[in-house]
């Protein structure tokens, strides 16, 4: 796919790539992943993975993937990037969601633009395969959103954990105010809120209360992960919540 735009289709997930969002052409593949699914039921397609995207995307990507079953509360397509986390020393599969539409069976949502600028050191380096970038996605219903109290952090979760997940939210502004009071600066980032996932973590991370992770997208991408299976700690998600902010 070149200049031109053009569309990646099956059955199940379509790509479609506007006019002028590549400047050179792209050999673009996509294929199920094998990633393990720790979204559970919430998962409601297969997980893809696309491969080949250029390091400077300048139009929108829409993304179409279609879901089985029912939707329930909010829908979401959960954006995976391969990053490196500082606090677990290891690579992972992170996921941050994006909200999206029913269309006739299938969740729609799109990718915003991406610079080369934001691929600076510690940045979804592992994201990169030479000079190209590989994502994942996959189709996720039931979640709900909740906006904390001071606008900085979005909190999506299983509508199982409601009172937990308000919880996490004054946690995290606790937190925030913490470091501010202190003399930390957030100007770097200007999109607010933090996007903040509750889900279940890999078996290899299942002890793991959370971890914060960066994105190709840049600062103002960053985003954060909460462990469903520890959520009812409350004690341990209070310093969980500092520590990840």
């Amino acid at each position: 796919i070149g200049n031109q735009g053009g569309t990646l289709k099956t059955d199940n997930i379509e790509i479609t790539i506007p006019v002028g969002a590549f400047n050179s052409t792209e050999n673009l593949k996509i294929f199920k992943s094998a990633e393990e699914n720790s979204f559970g039921t919430n998962l409601s397609s297969d997980l893809f993975v696309l491969d080949g995207l250029p390091q400077e995307i300048l139009q929108p990507i829409k993304v179409k993937i279609k879901y089985s079953g029912t939707l329930s509360d909010s829908s979401f397509l959960a954006i995976g990037e391969n990053n490196f986390s500082s606090s677990l020393a290891e690579e992972t599969t992170d996921y941050h969601l994006l909200s999206a539409k029913d269309s006739a069976g299938y969740l729609i949502t799109t990718l915003p633009p991406l610079s080369p600028i934001t691929l600076g050191k510690g940045a979804s380096g592992s994201s990169v395969n030479g000079d190209k970038l590989s994502i994942n996605f996959g189709a996720i219903v039931g979640y709900v959103s909740y906006v904390s109290q001071q606008g900085h952090f979005k909190i999506n979760f299983p509508s199982s954990v409601v009172t937990q997940a308000y919880d996490l939210a004054d946690y995290l502004e606790t937190a925030y105010s913490k470091f501010q009071d202190i003399g930390f600066s957030y100007s770097r980032r200007t999109k607010w809120p933090v996007d903040v996932t509750i889900k279940r973590l890999s078996n290899s991370n299942s002890e793991v209360y959370g971890y914060t992770t960066n994105s190709m997208w840049g600062n103002n991408y960053g985003y954060m992960e909460f462990n469903f299976d520890k959520i009812d700690n409350a004690e341990e998600m209070k310093v969980t919540a500092g520590h990840e902010f």
